[in-house]
């Protein structure tokens, strides 16, 4: 006798594993994903059967029948948009409609298994477009000049591929604009050079636009990247300036005791046009103005740093020591210039040989007296160019004093000071003229000083 045998064996079939054999790696929207469901024995799907495996990314993938007999069987999961799952993984099962049974005719249990996708695979489900984060530079902060390079980064959210047609171009506030090129990646951070040029300007460099001009940007998923302005951009973490204008004084201080003056150009100064060496000093010209003062010249000793130590180049306060010959009273000018094309920006701008420090009046130095003194500061002048004589006292408290110039044969000429003088120091001038604003003759006069009943007498020589 012959025909088909079915044995009940009265034990029922049930799903062993979930798996896929799909490779593991990263899918993007429309990628096919495998899904199969293994049974503990041969089951056969009737016509009407659903069984459904639902995924963590939300989706349900259906396997229908009529299939069978067999222990293994397969569907496809099609990445949809807004899919998204760090490690695919099957979360449940069941059977919607129709039978599975085995061989002898038992209803095979249906229930989530141990063994699920993720148990055996490294799926990555990223529907997720990338994103640019920031627009940053790993510049340092500071002053930058012509011919300079400043680095421009723009960094994604996750790794990305540019194509060999990508340029993504970032635009600065300059108006310029660096191109990164591919191909290039997979990668987070790519990199592009910006050139400082003539005419630039900015006093926070930041990027303001960013923009794909041509081919692709991709994540491994193969979802394209979204391109627009970040939150973070360049201005946010650095102090760039870019600076491209010649190089000027913007501030000149003149020590108290007349050492030296300390000159400040708007940006840092070099000795060539490289944008390298150290200025010295032949790079100034020092104009001095006597006037009606008594110090004689001025000149030039050294140049130095604010702090004294030695200019290497690229400062912009620059320290010009002086030596002064005479005593200044306060009326000598000096003013101080560059010398033609000695002085240069970083960038190779020269100075203007027609900037100036303008005129700074040198102070009057402060002659040691005694109380009770009388001193007498530069005893021989010359009217006519309007030199003058100081007469200086100085009084414990207040008394009467009186300043009379005489001539030789005793005459007085003129009364300078005639009044009660306060305690401290008092300074008198004569400009060499007598009591009617005449100028005297030449030859020698006496000032005599009344303190109180004490008398002090000073020569004074006229001279044409």
């Amino acid at each position: 006798q012959t025909g088909n045998i079915s044995i009940n064996d009265g034990v029922a079939a049930f799903v062993s594993s979930i798996t896929s054999v799909s490779a593991d790696g990263m899918y993007g929207i429309g990628s096919n994903i495998d899904v199969r469901v293994t049974f503990s024995e041969a089951v056969t799907l009737d016509a009407s059967a659903s069984l459904d495996v639902t995924l963590d990314t939300g989706d349900v993938v259906s396997i229908t029948g009529p299939a069978g007999p067999n222990t293994v069987f397969s569907a496809t999961y099609t990445i949809g948009a807004g899919d998204n799952s760090l490690d695919l993984n099957s979360t449940a099962v069941n059977l919607s409609a129709g039978t599975i049974v085995d061989a002898g005719s038992n209803n095979a249990a249906i229930g989530l298994p141990a063994t699920t996708i993720a148990t055996g695979s490294a799926i990555v489900v990223d529907t997720a477009a990338p994103v640019i984060s920031s627009i940053t530079s790993s510049t340092g902060d500071g002053v930058y000049d012509i011919g300079t390079n400043i680095n421009v980064a723009v960094t994604f959210n996750e790794a990305v591929t540019l194509n060999a047609a990508a340029v993504l171009e970032v635009t600065l506030d300059t108006g310029d604009v660096v191109n990164i090129v591919g191909p290039a990646g997979p990668g987070t951070t790519f990199s592009g050079t910006y050139t400082v040029g003539a005419a630039d300007s900015s006093p926070d460099l930041d990027s303001t636009a960013v923009n794909l001009s041509s081919g692709s940007i991709i994540d491994p998923a193969g979802n394209t990247a979204v391109i627009a302005l970040p939150a973070v951009t360049i201005a946010d973490g650095s102090a760039i300036v870019i600076n491209t204008t010649v190089p000027i004084i913007t501030g000149a201080v003149l020590d108290s005791r007349n050492r030296y003056v300390d000159v400040t150009f708007n940006k840092s100064v070099y000795s060539t046009a490289g944008g390298v060496g150290a200025l010295d000093m032949g790079d100034f010209n020092l104009i001095f103005s006597k006037n009606s003062g008594y110090a004689a010249g001025v000149s030039i000793t050294n140049v130095t740093r604010d702090d004294n130590s030695a200019l290497s180049g690229g400062e912009n306060v620059i320290r010009i020591h002086l030596n002064v010959t005479g005593i200044p009273v306060g009326d000598e000018t000096i003013e101080i210039k560059p010398v033609t094309n000695l002085i240069f920006s970083l960038g190779g701008i020269p100075a203007a040989d027609t900037d100036t420090t303008g005129l700074l009046n040198l102070n009057q130095e402060i002659v040691p007296i005694e109380e009770g003194e009388v001193i007498i500061r530069n005893n021989m002048i010359n009217p006519g160019r309007g030199e003058y004589t100081i007469i200086t006292f100085k009084l414990k408290k207040s008394a009467k004093v009186k300043v009379t110039v005489y001539d030789l044969a005793g005459n007085p000429v003129k009364v300078l000071y005639n009044r009660k003088a306060p305690a401290g120091v008092t300074n008198v001038r004569w400009y060499g003229k007598n009591k009617k604003g005449r100028k005297v003759i030449q030859g020698v006069y006496y000032v005599v000083t009344m303190i109180g009943k004490k008398r002090h007498v000073k020569k004074v020589l006229i001279v044409r």
